[in-house]
């Protein structure tokens, strides 16, 4: 049994520029997928909140888009970052260390450092060696944080000194029983939007820099079968612009196939269910 004062509850902000592995590195903490991951830059659209939970407490993540500095398109990302620092009790700060420092990081620091909250820096990606600049970012951030990690999110390694600092910066708490009541997977999401991001990386990883980033997903209906084990999910890719959804559709239908198969699989595998996709690709763009 943990004594009452040593018992940790707090939210923790995961921010960092783009694609520096912050959606990899939530899904390895938890050991259970809760962020869409895609070579792709901004993926992460919405903030998503997952939790973690053990003797120690509970940890509330806030995974946020990388932060932007390019003028158009991206205040709405920068404005959830922004609620998220305000919002946390730590920020892990993830940095690449096979990327020099630029104008996006000077920007993101500077944000994370004028909140005053503790902070962790995590520099990921060790398990590549070159090129690397971790001896610059340690250099320029590791007096201001109160501790520095090295990590291989993808590769699932040291984590658990991570996890060790955070409880340890954490203020002390009581127990939240709102999470008794979250759907699975474990997300302030509704199972229709985390099923859209499923949806929605695949169509990333199976049709690279042909289709852009915005390209949307909406699953129109969920219906489980409990008696047959049967997990029915209907959705649309809406797309701006009709090459685009010639694209998704592939010749005789071979790309959307392609993304079904791939969807059907991780959800199956998540579940434990038999999953029955249906998908259709729409021109439009609201």
């Amino acid at each position: 049994m943990v004594a009452a004062d040593s018992y940790k509850v707090g939210k923790v902000a995961i921010v960092g520029r783009p694609n520096v592995g912050k959606s990899t590195l939530l899904n390895a903490l938890l050991q259970h997928k809760v962020a869409i991951v895609s070579p792709k830059p901004q993926t992460t659209r919405s903030q998503i909140e997952a939790y973690f939970e053990d003797k120690r407490g509970q940890i509330f993540f806030l995974d946020t888009p990388g932060f932007y500095s390019a003028p158009s398109g991206t205040a709405q990302y920068n404005a959830l970052i922004a609620d998220a620092i305000r919002q946390a009790d730590i920020i892990v700060y993830v940095v690449d260390h096979t990327r020099d420092w630029g104008q996006e990081e000077e920007r993101m620091w500077n944000q994370v450092q004028a909140s005053e909250k503790p902070a962790v820096l995590v520099i990921n990606k060790i398990d590549v060696a070159q090129p690397s600049f971790l001896d610059s970012y340690k250099a320029l951030l590791s007096k201001h944080v109160q501790a520095v990690v090295e990590v291989s999110a993808s590769r699932e390694r040291h984590l658990k000194p991570l996890m060790e600092h955070i409880f340890a910066l954490l203020p002390s708490g009581v127990r939240d029983t709102t999470v008794d009541y979250f759907p699975t997977p474990l997300l302030s999401q509704s199972s229709k939007e985390y099923l859209a991001e499923i949806i929605r990386e695949k169509v990333y990883r199976l049709t690279g820099q042909e289709v852009p980033y915005q390209t949307a997903v909406r699953v129109t209906s969920v219906e489980e079968n409990e008696e047959k084990n049967i997990l029915r999910v209907v959705g649309e890719i809406l797309v701006s612009k009709d090459r685009y959804k010639g694209m998704l559709i592939g010749k005789k239908g071979q790309k959307i196939g392609e993304i079904r198969k791939a969807v059907r699989k991780e959800l199956e595998l998540a579940t434990n269910k038999e999953v029955h996709i249906n998908l259709r690709v729409v021109t439009r763009w609201q």
